[in-house]
């Protein structure tokens, strides 16, 4: 699969649909739905428009668009970062305006982010999910969680995810 590819998005977001409900039983809230979006950089052109954004799983009908809209800007915000070498929008958190974990970059150039969960399981759904579809490696997934503490949220995804 040519991972700049439509058909790349496309399988991230299979992925998404496929383990979302899964990934949300693990969370203390159980929160079992949100939002999803992707991108690719093409090196030599920079960022290119997002490839997709969706809604996956259960969730609050009117917390939709709040979520719809914390993926797109988690992913913005981590796209405005490339320069500083963020690979996740952890990296640029700032509570006190609403800016959150859950985004990721792949070192393909993807970036991957999702908001519905607590930031640091979305962030490690991200991951689980770019490992899943190829395009992340353990270690450079350890890479992004390693400074921040969130080995346990990476547990947790993944062992649901690959070990069902």
């Amino acid at each position: 699969m040519d991972k700049h590819s439509a058909a790349t998005c496309s399988e991230l977001m299979r992925l998404v649909h496929e383990y979302v409900d899964m990934v949300g039983e693990l969370c203390p809230e159980r929160r079992t739905g949100g939002a999803f979006h992707c991108r690719h950089v093409h090196d030599s052109f920079g960022w290119l428009d997002a490839h997709a954004t969706m809604l996956a799983g259960t969730y609050e009908e009117q917390k939709a668009l709040k979520y719809w809209e914390f993926a797109q800007e988690k992913a913005d915000r981590l796209a405005n970062h490339f320069g500083e070498g963020h690979l996740s929008s952890y990296q640029s958190r700032a509570p006190e305006k609403m800016r959150w974990g859950g985004a990721i970059r792949t070192p393909g150039g993807w970036i991957l982010s999702f908001s519905g969960f607590p930031e640091l399981m979305d962030e490690a759904f991200m991951l689980a999910v770019a490992r899943q579809a190829g395009l992340i490696t353990v270690s450079e997934a350890i890479t992004v969680l390693a400074p921040h503490g969130k080995q346990e949220q990476w547990s947790l995804v993944t062992s649901a995810m690959f070990y069902d």
